[in-house]
């Protein structure tokens, strides 16, 4: 059930005299806020639930009201690609937030290795970081991380760190000439790995990039 069928069938199952809608209504706004508001988690997937005990419920038999709600899903590895090597390596470290822009700043603070302010991340680096959407339990959407990073959707690279970005190739050029790209250096010049291209680079090479996954943010 989504919540507002969980609702509906909360209050169905409440003897009449054991629930006062009016009363929830006034206070909470509705229902479906009552139940956003005092149900608990029951795991992950944005799965949650209420209780209704024996007293009150309609048949006399305690009810465990369950529905979900829209979460999402962050994923991330403590260890850049090329360096793992066991199972636990290869195992993503994953939280669920059921608020967007909660989850989109905590995703865009791991891309950047920004993590002292957030508490339920206890290492010290983050690498492919990922967002998805689920929804009903299910996943339904990949968000685009990179989307929300500031400084346009194009990144010059060198050596693993971010030099410039912008909305255009030329754009983010123009800015990494500002922290020490070569001011002759032309987008021919360019390693270009963009649109799923993985060209092997060198710590010399200047990469223009359209996503940051283990790039170090300065």
């Amino acid at each position: 059930m989504n919540i507002r069928e969980a609702a509906t069938y909360y209050v169905k199952s409440h003897k009449p005299e054991k629930i006062d809608v009016d009363f929830i209504t006034s206070t909470f706004g509705s229902v479906e806020n009552y139940l956003d508001q005092e149900g608990a988690d029951n795991g992950d997937l944005g799965e949650r639930y209420i209780e209704i005990s024996q007293h009150d419920s309609i048949d006399g038999a305690t009810k465990t009201v369950e529905w979900y709600e829209d979460t999402y899903q962050i994923a991330f590895y403590t260890k850049p690609e090329s360096e793992r090597s066991s199972p636990e390596d290869f195992t993503p470290e994953i939280y669920f937030e059921p608020d967007f822009d909660v989850a989109i700043d905590g995703a865009v603070s791991l891309v950047k290795n920004d993590l002292s302010h957030i508490s339920w991340v206890s290492s010290t680096h983050a690498y492919d970081v990922s967002v998805t959407k689920y929804t009903d339990g299910a996943a339904v959407e990949d968000i685009d991380v990179s989307e929300y990073l500031p400084g346009g959707n194009y990144h010059i690279v060198v050596d693993g760190t971010l030099l410039g970005s912008g909305d255009t190739p030329e754009d983010a050029l123009r800015q990494a000439y500002k922290f020490g790209v070569d001011a002759d250096l032309t987008l021919d010049d360019l390693v270009d790995n963009t649109n799923g291209k993985r060209h092997q680079v060198t710590s010399r090479d200047v990469v223009l990039r359209d996503n940051l996954d283990d790039v170090y943010i300065p």
